[in-house]
């Protein structure tokens, strides 16, 4: 049987290690899972509720998710036709490059970065572009490098794909650079922002996507259900931008892409009684981030200021450490040569991993770590 060569040559998604996995391996049978920057908490009050009622699974839903994106566009005060909405914005990113790219054409990301990316090019037959992030420095920690990808951008570049706060360096993107960014990329290039981890931005610096949408056409932003609402095994998410662009994206994703669980999922979550309690649980990441960050650079470990719900350790050390982390019953998530993630968790599961951390590493010195 014939298979496609790009296909063929891409590699499966690393979704990363699961305390099941661990356990069958011989490991902990009940290891703290800070790997998937998922949230810790159950779904949002009302949630299960709506999910438990939407039992017409004999019928389809909506194509686009209609009611879905009524609600979105009221609570983002825009029109629904500006909203595309899909399985998740991994499914997103796919869409914007088959709407865009023909053979050959660039596809542009800074790296690391989530590899949906480069996926999403290849399998369009797209060239991918990557270029490193900065290194990090005292102010702002690891982070796009404006001027380096503005140099990237070529006359068959057709997508530039940013991410804010960035994973893995959990880092935001300034709204200064973001514009000095915009203003270097033709208008006919698409730059998608993904934002999935903007709730739990506190920089007032820090650029907002859906502030930026009306005045630049070429402007795609991505958003999650994910990682502030809990509904990361719902799979559903959303672009927003201008209807034309908008338009296409519907075209291109698959008709019934968000389910009739998923979708009253997303709309229970949005839904004003759950808001005070996702802004407790912002909250408490918040905190929980800060606290972690803190005991980590008593230790000696140079820590990226954050802006997600996330802390990234720059380091050479970062695959062992993640071995040895394993073995204490706590799963994080390595880059080789460049560093470790680490979800921000509950206060029991942080106070885990600074245990197995001490244990593992005691005291670091910042000229044991680097950057590459």
């Amino acid at each position: 049987m014939r298979i496609r060569a790009a296909v063929e040559s891409l590699p499966d998604y690393n979704a990363g290690r699961t305390p099941a996995l661990i356990a069958a391996e011989g490991g902990p049978a009940a290891a703290v899972k800070l790997s998937g920057n998922e949230s810790p908490y159950p779904p949002l009050p009302g949630v299960i509720e709506a999910v438990a009622r939407a039992s017409e699974l004999n019928r389809y839903p909506t194509p686009y998710a209609d009611a879905l994106r009524a609600a979105i566009g009221e609570r983002l005060a825009v029109d629904a036709d500006v909203i595309a909405p899909a399985g998740g914005s991994l499914q997103l990113c796919r869409s914007v490059v088959e709407a865009t790219c023909d053979p050959g054409d660039e596809v542009i990301a800074p790296m690391p970065a989530f590899s949906a990316y480069r996926m999403a090019a290849e399998l369009a037959g797209a060239r991918f572009v990557g270029v490193p992030v900065l290194g990090p420095s005292a102010a702002e920690g690891p982070g796009l490098d404006v001027d380096a990808m503005a140099a990237a951008v070529g006359p068959r570049t057709r997508v530039v794909f940013l991410c804010s706060p960035h994973n893995p360096t959990s880092t935001g993107l300034a709204a200064t650079g973001f514009v000095q960014l915009m203003a270097a990329v033709p208008r006919e290039t698409l730059v998608v922002l993904d934002e999935a981890y903007a709730e739990f931005a506190t920089d007032a610096d820090t650029v907002r996507g859906m502030d930026m949408v009306a005045s630049h056409p070429n402007l795609v932003v991505l958003r999650t259900f994910s990682k502030a609402y809990g509904l990361a095994g719902a799979r559903i998410g959303y672009a927003v931008s201008g209807p034309v662009v908008a338009a296409a994206l519907r075209r291109v994703t698959s008709p019934f892409s968000v389910s009739m669980p998923a979708e009253a999922a997303a709309l229970a979550a949005l839904h004003p009684q759950a808001l005070p309690e996702l802004r407790r649980r912002r909250a408490e990441v918040i905190a929980e981030r800060t606290r972690l960050t803190g005991e980590l650079r008593r230790r000696g470990v140079d820590v990226a200021d954050s802006a997600a719900n996330f802390l990234w350790i720059s380091s050479r050390h970062g695959p062992r450490w993640a071995r040895d982390l394993e073995r204490h019953g706590v799963i994080t998530r390595p880059y080789p040569d460049l560093g470790l993630r680490v979800t921000v968790g509950r206060p029991s599961e942080n106070d885990a991993f600074l245990r197995a951390f001490s244990d593992i590493a005691g005291d670091v010195k910042n000229d044991d770590q680097e950057w590459r």
